[in-house]
């Protein structure tokens, strides 16, 4: 299943020239993230005026493929003793990758066969990845010049009053700053300044 992915940004008022940087900023940091993610994706848009920044990502895959993780250990003359047995440091290893020592098995690699576990590894739910990552990625938002305001740790171009973020129908909760997502935006500040 896919779903389209809404985030807007509410600020005061942005200076003009912050804009097509801090849009292009935002898609390069987003697009980058979802490849990371190996999250697929039909397409991401960006839109902004002085007072909101927006980014929509559309089809965007509910959960990470899983996939086949492999890493490799010591070499296979530290891995096996003269009797061919598992010396400790294989028997390490398959400790710290939480298998069974019989579960190891042996890659061929440029510089010789070493010690190898398979894992598969299970995708990731987006809905939580996203949650987890967006305080992360708006923080990463680089402006010509990024402010501070009241207490908080945060910043960006200017002071932000809300965030919508929606994945589907569904609010993702995150906090940046004091600021706490939701599913609503603002109109314009003196013609329909309701929610």
């Amino acid at each position: 299943m896919r779903k389209n992915f809404l985030l807007e940004i509410g600020t005061e008022e942005i200076p003009a020239g912050f804009i097509n940087p801090g849009l292009n900023n935002f898609r390069k940091i987003f697009e980058n993230f979802l490849f990371e993610q190996k999250l697929d994706f039909s397409g991401i848009k960006v839109f902004g005026t002085p007072r909101r920044l927006v980014l929509y990502v559309e089809n965007l895959s509910e959960k990470q493929e899983d996939s086949i993780l492999e890493k490799t250990g010591p070499s296979k003359k530290v891995a096996l003793d003269e009797n061919g047995n598992f010396t400790k440091a294989a028997k390490g290893f398959a400790k710290s990758q939480g298998i069974d020592v019989g579960e190891l098995i042996f890659v061929s690699t440029d510089k010789g066969e070493y010690v190898a576990v398979k894992k598969k590894v299970k995708g990731k739910n987006t809905f939580e990845i996203l949650k987890e990552n967006l305080p992360l990625l708006i923080n990463k938002l680089v402006f010509p010049k990024n402010m501070r305001w009241g207490s908080e740790s945060v910043s960006f171009a200017r002071p932000i009053h809300w965030i919508l973020s929606l994945f589907g129908e569904e609010v993702v909760p995150f906090k940046f700053g004091s600021i706490e997502s939701s599913d609503y935006s603002m109109g314009h500040r003196f013609h329909a300044p309701d929610k």
